[in-house]
């Protein structure tokens, strides 16, 4: 294998193995080829098991690359040529086979130069900048070469008109990848299905085991962590959304996922002020605890922002969550990577927009809630339309608090107040024919109100925790809201 391909290979290899978090492991293969010993063991291991190097010296129980399904899936996803061991086949269950996609060529030479272009030169007459490679010894070794590269066609098609004074600038180093991952994206038929979920049950239930945990100096706990979980607990009623495509042998297979590998979106900054978007994964998020859950989601998030995080966080992801809401958005359509089957992306949470000039007491009388808007992108191929939206519509159950969605994550947080539920509520005061009517309504409510006050008043001391052997105590029914007729 000459260099040319060698180098090929493993750049194809590394974005076959981690996809959009490709930039990240760039980085740390050229801190690897400076200095072995500034990454982690894994990531040595890594690097060894890519370039065709001794393993690094160290416990054999840190070493985790072998990984035979994987390197099926490797092959599958990869633009060059490579043999499917026979013992990585039937690990998967499919017989030994060679891929050879034929990847798409770039006509003419990349611009490898940031060009400040003549001012008074005519925007269709200027000339494409000479090929001139100004690429570190470390990144170019990655990176193929412009007449084997993988952009689609249409890529080259679409130049816009370069008018004087506009700054050509190339890309450079692992975001080469990532037009390539976007490109490669455009090979999985997707479709989404979008949802509006009511948050208010959410929002309650969140400020009252925030509350808590306040209390008990714990971590508070975010809107994506309860979505996540719900996310989770969805996909124990349609494990079917946890699958993924691949073709063996030029057939088309369906993948049947064991474990639930929830990536989660992290949105980095790096020291010179750019964002980069991270996306490891939870491994067997289903198999975890509420509490479990939150250990490995805020640990994943910490080792995202200090940059250590290990080649085997990101590989095999199954389904992501995204949170393109903390920005402000209200919904977003993200792409979907060969070898995932759904991605959920979640808006803002806010009241809809004719409602937003109102005041907050009014929302409260007309029993108005926020709304949270939720798409679910699909692989078309192993996931249909109905199912994605069955799947919206069991998340908002469970976050509506159906199937004792939050009774069971309170106890497992060891919260002692019950949580509270969506109730249809009872018709404003205001939309009631009759001012007598009306103001029946508003005195029988108060009444209720000061009736909860002096129950809380005289038995609130039977939800505080003095049981040192964690014994648990029955409901009171008289600090229940609802046997007041009182909702959300």
């Amino acid at each position: 294998m000459n260099t040319e391909t060698l180098s090929r290979h493993i750049a194809e290899r590394i974005v076959a193995d981690f996809g959009a978090n490709t930039e990240y492991a760039l980085q740390e293969l050229t801190k690897y080829r400076s200095d072995a010993a500034s990454v982690g063991l894994e990531w040595q291991n890594y690097f060894a098991y890519v370039l065709s190097l001794p393993a690094p010296e160290g416990p054999s129980e840190t070493a985790v690359f072998e990984r035979q399904p994987v390197t099926v899936v490797a092959a599958i996803q990869s633009p060059a040529p490579m043999e499917v061991q026979p013992e990585a086949a039937a690990a998967v269950g499919v017989e030994p086979t060679v891929i050879e996609p034929q990847p798409a060529s770039v006509e003419g030479p990349l611009p490898t130069k940031t060009q400040n272009l003549d001012r008074n030169a005519y925007p269709g007459a200027i000339d494409a900048p000479a090929r001139k490679t100004a690429e570190t010894a470390e990144t170019a070794a990655l990176l193929p070469s412009p007449a084997t590269s993988a952009l689609a066609p249409r890529s080259r098609s679409l130049a816009p008109v370069i008018f004087p004074g506009d700054i050509v600038e190339p890309v450079r180093g692992g975001m080469i990848k990532f037009v390539e991952n976007m490109e490669a994206s455009l090979s999985v038929p997707t479709a989404t299905s979008v949802r509006e979920i009511p948050v208010r049950a959410l929002e309650e239930n969140r400020a009252l085991v925030n509350r808590h945990r306040a209390a008990t100096s714990a971590s508070k706990i975010s809107f994506t962590h309860i979505i996540a979980w719900a996310m989770i607990k969805a996909l124990d009623t349609f494990p079917r959304l946890n699958d993924a495509y691949a073709e063996l042998d030029g057939k088309p297979h369906r993948i049947h996922r064991g474990d639930v590998r929830l990536g989660i979106a992290v949105d980095v900054q790096k020291k010179d002020g750019s964002r980069t978007l991270l996306v490891p994964n939870i491994r067997g998020a289903n198999q975890l605890s509420f509490p479990g859950f939150l250990e490995r989601f805020d640990d994943l998030v910490a080792r995202s922002r200090r940059s250590a995080l290990m080649p085997d966080d990101f590989m095999g992801t199954t389904v992501s969550l995204t949170n393109p809401g903390t920005v402000g958005t209200t919904s977003s359509t993200p792409r979907l990577m060969p070898g995932q089957g759904l991605i959920l992306a979640t808006g803002s949470l806010d009241y809809p927009p004719e409602f937003r000039s109102m005041s907050p007491k009014t929302l409260s009388m007309l029993g108005i809630s926020k709304v949270m808007t939720v798409t679910s992108t699909y692989d078309h191929r192993v996931i249909q339309g109905a199912e994605s939206g069955l799947f919206l519509g069991r998340i908002e159950a469970l976050l509506r608090g159906e199937d004792r969605f939050y009774e069971r994550l309170f106890e497992e947080l060891a919260v002692p107040y019950p949580p509270v539920r969506t109730e249809v509520d009872a018709l404003a005061p205001a939309f009631m024919g009759g001012g007598g009517a009306s103001n029946r309504e508003e005195v029988e409510k108060q009444a209720r109100v000061l009736q909860l006050i002096h129950a809380f008043r005289v038995r609130g001391h039977l939800l505080a925790q003095f049981d040192p052997l964690g014994a648990k105590r029955p409901p009171v029914k008289d600090l229940d809201p609802g046997g007041y007729g009182l909702t959300l």
